[in-house]
């Protein structure tokens, strides 16, 4: 949790727009999970941006009193800590069903989404940090870069380029400083070592040797369609795109591709971004992850829901070859 509130604050201290976070809370005690957010709310002066959404399992028993919880004594970021360490009792779920044990990471990427108070939302993990500035040279963007033709524009998300830098470097906040470490080898797009399709974007190239200055602007405006059908881009969009299925976990992978997949085959455009990146920092990852063996059942749990899924998207759209999507 600790390093969870770490990542909370960068995200306030780096994103100037509101923010809306949801919480997945699988087990024990949602008072000490509120007593943190409490504690956030009381000392950094940024979380009055941020809204925050709880999702629990089905079956959990919840018992707790919202006017118990009280305000923090000091503004002291190791308080925190001591105070979780005090108050924990939460033990590990010995339930061997994986079924009731997986992260639903759908479910909270729909309910962040769903519950965002502005026109645009950017979905994204909490450990993707956003460039300088890119909420606000967002908007200044959209102003300059109008749509003529309604129909495109319902269908048309902005993607925002992903990227992982070694832990020996600082976070680089614009895209010069980026630049540089990818030339030094010190950084590279996301996933490039791990996964090498799943987030290389049209125009990567381009993207490194273009100057975009202080401003954000399109690169390029494309499909995901060959040979890129395996992408899964981070965008801004509304809250008009499909939802995330809700019935695939983070640990079974492909979580996202589904719901690119359905977007694809509706028509989408995707505009890729110059001058705005997120940055999975620090430390690149080198490992692939589908070799972990204790992945196995939540990957086998995910391709049941995955072929299923599958077929129901495809009835409901026409056949686009150029969206060929492989089984997992």
């Amino acid at each position: 949790m600790n390093a969870i509130n770490t990542k909370a604050v960068l995200w306030c201290k780096y994103w100037e727009g509101p923010i809306s976070v949801a919480a997945y809370i699988p087990d024990g005690d949602p008072k000490v999970i509120l007593e943190s957010v409490l504690h956030l709310c009381y000392c950094e002066p940024q979380m009055s941006r941020v809204s925050l959404h709880l999702v629990f399992r089905k079956d959990l028993a919840l018992s707790f009193y919202l006017s118990k919880l009280m305000p923090p004594v000091r503004c002291d970021l190791q308080e925190i800590s001591i105070q979780q360490s005090a108050n924990m009792n939460i033990q590990p779920s010995n339930d061997s069903n994986i079924t009731n044990n997986w992260y639903p990471i759908n479910v909270c990427r729909n309910a962040a989404r769903q519950a965002a108070l502005t026109e645009y939302v950017l979905v994204c993990d909490v450990e993707l940090m956003p460039s300088q500035g890119l909420a606000s040279r967002f908007i200044d963007m959209t102003e300059s870069y109008k749509c003529l033709e309604p129909e495109t524009c319902q269908k048309r998300v902005f993607v925002v380029p992903v990227f992982e830098v070694e832990n020996t470097e600082e976070l680089p906040r614009n895209k010069q400083q980026l630049v540089q470490l990818m030339e030094q080898s010190k950084a590279v797009y996301f996933h490039q070592l791990s996964c090498v399709h799943c987030q290389k974007f049209p125009g990567l190239e381009q993207w490194k040797e273009s100057d975009s200055g202080d401003l954000i602007k399109p690169l390029i405006e494309t499909k995901r369609e060959v040979p890129y059908h395996r992408w899964e881009p981070i965008y801004i969009g509304t809250k008009q795109e499909p939802m995330y299925f809700e019935q695939l976990s983070w640990e079974g992978f492909q979580d996202k591709m589904l719901q690119m997949h359905e977007m694809c085959l509706a028509g989408y455009n995707l505009v890729v971004l110059d001058g705005a990146f997120l940055v999975h920092w620090p430390g690149i990852k080198k490992a692939k992850r589908k070799d972990e063996p204790w992945r196995l059942p939540y990957v086998k749990m995910n391709q049941r829901y995955y072929d299923t899924l599958l077929r129901n998207i495809t009835k409901r759209y026409h056949p686009n070859p150029q969206c060929s999507l492989k089984k997992p």
